[in-house]
């Protein structure tokens, strides 16, 4: 508010200036608008943070009317002024830098700021499971399991519902990966049932779920999971290969 009253003021104080200021508020409007989402419903879905990405365009806007008020107010201190600028950017970028060396470390602060972000708990999850940590992605997959469950739950528009079925179908599969890493077969065999008791499953499933009730010593099953593999998805070449490595054991 305090900025809005300062360019108001500037607006009717120094005619000259207008051209310019209506030009930087006008093109930061247009181009935030769009991405605004007046209407937040339920987070995930359809309530969208502030990633910083959609502010890359309306800035430019904060640019005009900075540089604009910069020249009018402050000529015999530009140049120091940009050094300080440029000063300050260089540092922030290289601090901001620190936290993309690993998806890790990413997701990880990600989650101290919004620790509710069910998304954000997948792909620490799944971070922690592509650097062989399955013990640290257990606990995530969980949280990101329950928080997109809540969501299910509260959600009376089907393509929300169907939107929260997906990722927790989504989970529950590299879930079930991560307990295979750990070797808890019957863990592992349990969240493919889960997901399989959630709608129609799709190829990888049943022919993951082989591989678990292989381990299981479960042959006839494993048989008849890679059967309807192949049935849901004829050309899946992986599970035509497993049946009949299964049938030469």
């Amino acid at each position: 508010m305090i900025a809005i009253g300062a360019i108001f003021y500037v607006f009717y104080r120094w005619p000259l200036t207008r051209p310019a200021l209506i030009l930087g508020l006008g093109w930061f409007g247009a181009a935030l608008l769009p991405v605004l989402n007046f209407v937040p419903l339920i987070n995930e879905y359809s309530y969208i943070f502030t990633p910083e990405h959609f502010l890359y365009l309306p800035i430019v806007g904060v640019l005009i009317v900075a540089v604009t008020a910069a020249d009018y107010f402050i000529k015999w201190y530009r140049k120091f002024i940009l050094s300080i600028v440029i000063g300050s950017c260089l540092l922030l970028t290289w601090h901001q830098n620190t936290f993309w060396k690993s998806e890790i470390i990413l997701y990880e602060r990600m989650l101290r700021y919004e620790p509710d972000f069910g998304r954000g708990h997948l792909l620490l999850a799944k971070a922690y499971y592509f650097n062989n940590r399955p013990k640290d992605a257990d606990g995530h997959f969980k949280r990101a399991l329950t928080i997109m469950s809540d969501y299910a739950k509260k959600a009376s528009n089907q393509t929300a519902k169907r939107f929260y079925l997906i990722y927790m179908k989504e989970i529950l599969f590299d879930w079930s990966q991560n307990d295979s890493l750990m070797g808890h077969w019957p863990q592992a065999l349990d969240k493919l049932k889960r997901e399989a008791a959630l709608g129609a499953g799709d190829a990888p499933l049943y022919n993951n779920m082989a591989f678990v009730y292989l381990h299981l010593g479960d042959k006839n099953n494993a048989r008849l999971s890679l059967e309807q593999a192949l049935r849901i998805d004829p050309s899946f070449i992986q599970a035509r290969y497993n049946l009949q490595a299964l049938g030469r054991l």
